[in-house]
């Protein structure tokens, strides 16, 4: 029976450990894999957060209807030779002045060369129902930059820089945009109002503009803290059962040592269970308090 109960606590305890890590684990969907050169490899259906890191695309990746894939500041995205993104959900570059996302044909990468049209990249298509929001990133090495098919499709571009196109760097509804080559440019699409350009290409669109633009896009900041919201109760649930396991085993093992006549090593044996079981408990109490803390503090931001 010892034995039994034993065991029976072994196995939840594992289970408790495995939901925390699956908690505490965020991946992106779809097909990645490591690369002797350092790269991550990214290629099919993509959706998710991409950390700050170098990735590879080989060959066409696409964000599908309904899906958001958002970029780290920082983050180097190389497409290889013929290399594509086509966008029906939402991709969202969000650079910064001093970490911007760099977008690049593998062999632009560190210098401006004359690439070749086999060694270009075909640049990023927004269907009809796609959405892009590009901040503080340089877009080169490609045979075209942005290609926005619909009069439908969302963008918003604060302080891009296209570079090394062979091409067009923006075709929108299937006419080319002239943009400066090297600048960087602000200008924005909605299907009710078509392209608008910022009064000066190098200045970037006010906050204000920028908030009501993406007001209906799904931030990586929102996406995030819905993350840590989520994580955050599952570890506070975990610990609050882990507590509970924790009390009750000790509760059983006290009253096993205080109503036995056993022999003194099983005593002994009960009263340390006990003590076991008790410190589990605390622990878990403690895990479930902070976690639930940390909820709950989640919501005064």
């Amino acid at each position: 029976m010892r034995k039994k109960t034993q065991t029976l606590f072994e196995m939840k305890t594992a289970l408790i450990t495995i939901l925390v890590l699956f908690a505490m684990h965020t991946t992106v969907s779809g097909t990645q894999e490591d690369s002797p050169s350092g790269y991550t490899y990214l290629t099919g259906v993509v959706f998710g957060d991409l950390q700050k890191d170098v990735y590879l695309v080989k060959g066409e990746i696409s964000v599908p209807e309904g899906e958001v894939l958002t970029i780290e500041a920082g983050s180097l995205i190389a497409f290889a030779p013929g290399a594509s993104l086509t966008v029906e959900g939402q991709f969202l570059c969000r650079g910064k002045p001093r970490s911007t996302i760099s977008l690049s044909s593998p062999a632009n990468i560190g210098s401006m060369p004359d690439l070749s049209g086999e060694e270009r990249w075909r640049g990023i298509r927004v269907k009809s129902s796609g959405k892009i929001d590009l901040r503080y990133c340089v877009i080169s090495g490609g045979t075209n930059g942005v290609i926005i098919d619909s009069e439908n499709a969302s963008a918003v571009l604060n302080m891009v820089s296209f570079r090394n196109i062979s091409n067009s760097a923006l075709i929108y509804n299937a006419e080319e945009v002239k943009v400066a080559e090297g600048d960087f440019t602000s200008l924005f699409i909605t299907p009710s109002d078509g392209l608008i350009r910022v009064a000066d290409s190098r200045d970037e669109i006010p906050d204000s503009t920028l908030q009501a633009l993406t007001s209906d896009f799904d931030s990586g900041e929102n996406r995030n803290l819905r993350t840590t919201r989520l994580t955050l109760s599952i570890t506070g649930a975990t610990g609050a059962l882990t507590g509970i396991a924790g009390l009750a085993a000790g509760h059983y093992f006290y009253n096993r040592y205080k109503n036995t006549d056993s022999s003194p090593s099983s005593l002994a044996q009960y009263e340390r269970r006990a003590k076991a079981g008790r410190a589990l408990g605390f622990a878990g109490g403690i895990l479930a308090g902070a976690a639930f803390c940390g909820l709950g503090i989640t919501f005064l931001f």
